[in-house]
């Protein structure tokens, strides 16, 4: 697809959450945002900043959270020679006051270099010399609960009125077909990026389960205007006891200490430590790959608000040539849904999904791949963020 800006070649600032949450999920969904944009021959500088909490960052093989980022510290540089990525990054340390680089400089202090600033996930905070790059982008990949904040946080809303271009995962919010709040500012849609090369699928042999990985619940549920909006425990309500209605066997990867294990066990959900596979890019791609295809219940506030949303996981099945049975959130709106990725709506829409896709497998994996490509590929969604923004 030519674009009229495809010649534009920059200097690019992504902020986003790897040494503080140093989680294979998010890393694959951020570092997809850099190597896409290095691959068009930008010139991209990954920088992530501690914040001022002393509790910013995890540590999977203690389980603590501290100001220490020596663990995500060694984990961004394994993620960066897994994906072969070669950029200037650094970490900056408030509580030390101290910067972090695989150069031993200071490069991203003389911010006017830059010509674009990208803020993933609203996930770091905007300094000062972070104001003077003259494009500042922000992208919502939680709607609806974004714009909430926006509404009740005046700390939020100072963050996102630090940018001046808003882009969403809310697809429908653009268009006026959601019901998420309007919080004053102008939201563009956009996607995950997906570099199609990364997810070639080397795996002819799968285990006949469909997968996903979750969270029970992120955070607290929300209320606006007296409607509670939650998490994907409140989506779960409904389908508590689906492995009962269904042949279709599915396994969850199920993080949140508030988890029901024990519960949806008995109900028949198979339930595996998500820890298991979120260490490193390569376990966690392989749980995607080796996975009969994704079956995935939405939070509860994107489907009622029908935002539009779709999961950057889903987008990585799809990429792996692998089906995805996913709760509409209004999505169906913009991606073809009906062979290789399905929707559903309650247990009845479910259950047919599974059987249509367990009866023409091979069908269904083939259309996911290019489903991918059409909708996913980083040279396309990032071409037009670019181009939408500059």
């Amino acid at each position: 697809m030519d674009y009229s800006c495809s010649s534009y070649r920059l200097n690019i600032l992504v902020l986003g959450y790897i040494v503080r949450g140093p989680f294979a999920g998010m890393t694959w969904h951020h570092l997809q945002y850099v190597k896409g944009l290095d691959s068009l021959n930008h010139k991209v500088f990954y920088m992530e900043d501690s914040g001022e909490s002393e509790y910013c960052c995890y540590h999977p093989d203690r389980g603590i959270t501290d100001s220490d980022p020596t663990y995500g510290l060694k984990y961004l540089k394994r993620s960066l020679e897994y994906l072969k990525i070669e950029i200037p990054w650094a970490y900056y340390n408030q509580h030390k006051q101290e910067w972090y680089t695989n150069d031993g400089e200071k490069p991203f202090i003389d911010t006017k270099k830059f010509d674009l600033l990208i803020n993933l996930s609203c996930s770091n905070m905007l300094r000062e010399w972070h104001l003077s790059i003259p494009i500042r982008v922000l992208i919502d990949t939680d709607p609806l609960f974004t714009q909430v904040r926006n509404l009740q946080s005046k700390e939020r809303l100072s963050l996102s009125q630090l940018h001046n271009r808003w882009f969403t995962f809310g697809e429908n919010i653009p268009t006026g077909e959601s019901k998420v709040p309007k919080d004053g500012f102008t939201w563009r849609a956009t996607r995950q990026p997906i570099v199609m090369d990364d997810w070639n699928s080397p795996f002819q042999e799968v285990r006949k389960k469909f997968t996903s990985i979750i969270q029970w619940e992120s955070y607290p549920s929300m209320t606006f205007n007296g409607l509670s909006y939650g998490m994907k425990s409140a989506s779960f309500l409904p389908f508590f006891d689906f492995p009962s209605k269904t042949q279709t066997r599915i396994e969850l990867a199920l993080g949140s200490p508030s988890a029901p294990r024990k519960e949806l066990r008995k109900a028949g959900w198979e339930i595996i430590n998500p820890l298991s596979i979120s260490k490193s890019l390569r376990l966690y791609k392989e749980y995607i790959q080796q996975s009969y295809g994704e079956f995935c219940i939405c939070k509860e506030g994107y489907v009622i608000s029908h935002t539009g949303w779709f999961s950057e996981r889903s987008a990585a099945y799809l990429a792996s040539g692998r089906p995805v049975v996913a709760q509409d959130t209004g999505f169906t709106k913009h991606l073809a849904s009906g062979v290789g990725l399905l929707h559903f709506h309650d247990t009845e829409t479910a259950i047919e999904a599974l059987n249509d896709v367990m009866g023409n497998y091979s069908i269904h994996c083939k259309k996911a791949r290019e489903l991918a490509g059409s909708y996913f590929d980083s040279r396309m969604v990032l071409e037009q963020l670019i181009c939408s923004s500059i």
